[in-house]
């Protein structure tokens, strides 16, 4: 009788760490409703670190992408990919870039190399998706941090004491970061 007893204590135990385990494991791979309603597809990128250390944040992931339908796309800036982040509670658009674009014919391709940067929120829970269409979408119009500029330079303090060159100013988010002398006496 007591083996009995035994064995039924030891199948509810089962029953009740396999609905745990179930439970646990169906919410960690259920998809957060999708960020924007106007695109059609989605796909989950794994990113290659970890991001639970506060030094990625704002390293670039530079990752090949393809795509499981076709992507609409004519070219690095119009086209219909985007990259957003859910946090858990909301979605983050981040600004991303593609580059080397495979096409299947002039306006959808079938993969792509995607460059994008770690957020701030990243705390290693965080889950990163691509968003992308096979019908024409706006382009994102993400701000243009970085800019590169022909410039020349004339000063004389003195009389006849002179500098003057040429140089290419690089500047990020109007500070300038880096000049690149061309010629000049």
């Amino acid at each position: 009788m007591q083996i009995n007893k035994l064995v039924a204590a030891y199948l509810i135990l089962i029953l009740l760490v396999s609905s745990v385990l179930t439970i646990s494991v169906s919410s960690e791979s259920d998809p957060p409703s999708f960020w924007n309603e106007s695109w059609s597809y989605r796909q989950e990128i794994k990113i290659p670190v970890s991001t639970d250390n506060s030094y990625v944040k704002y390293q670039p992931i530079d990752i090949r992408t393809e795509f499981e339908k076709n992507c609409w796309a004519k070219n690095e800036n119009e086209h219909s990919v985007r990259v957003c982040c859910w946090d858990g509670n909301i979605w983050h658009e981040l600004e991303s870039q593609i580059y080397h674009l495979n096409f299947t014919d002039a306006d959808h391709i079938y993969s792509c190399g995607l460059v994008f940067l770690i957020p701030e929120i990243a705390d290693g829970k965080e889950r990163y998706f691509i968003y992308y269409d096979d019908n024409e979408k706006p382009s994102p119009n993400y701000i243009d941090h970085v800019s590169i500029t022909d410039e020349y330079y004339y000063y004389e303090p003195i009389s006849g004491i002179s500098v003057e060159g040429d140089y290419y100013k690089i500047t990020e988010d109007n500070y300038i970061i880096y000049v690149v002398g061309q010629n000049g006496s």
